[in-house]
């Protein structure tokens, strides 16, 4: 769960789509998501589903750790970016600011620093 207020809007990456923003500054170093059983989604087994499956394998990440799963974030976290020089840094479990953060900036992360997927899945 985002412990930041964010927004969804058009992306400043060529050709990524949606992303991340946060509503207000931030300061370096500062929580901004972590995972909550109660909101983020634990999948032991992709769905035979192939739409419900397609869905996961957009928004859902696989954790470097442990049995191979999917986690869902149940909020805004899923528009989180990929970038090389990220402003935010984390794990499977939770992120932060890498530095202080303006209003309106759009939260990027390494998504190799969570995901076990090579990086050419998501490009």
């Amino acid at each position: 769960m985002m412990r930041v207020a964010t927004y969804v809007a058009r992306s400043h990456i060529p050709g990524a789509g949606l992303g991340l923003y946060c509503r207000d500054a931030v300061a370096g170093g500062a929580l901004l998501w972590q995972f909550d059983p109660g909101l983020d989604i634990e999948i032991a087994a992709m769905p035979s589903d192939p739409v419900v499956a397609a869905f996961i394998d957009a928004y859902a990440y696989m954790p470097r750790d442990g049995a191979p799963r999917w986690i869902l974030c149940g909020d805004n976290a899923r528009f989180y970016n990929h970038s090389d020089q990220p402003n935010t840094q984390g794990d499977e479990w939770l992120s932060h600011a890498a530095a202080a953060l303006a209003p309106d900036t759009e939260l990027t992360i390494d998504y190799g620093s969570f995901d076990r997927r090579p990086l050419d899945f998501w490009l």
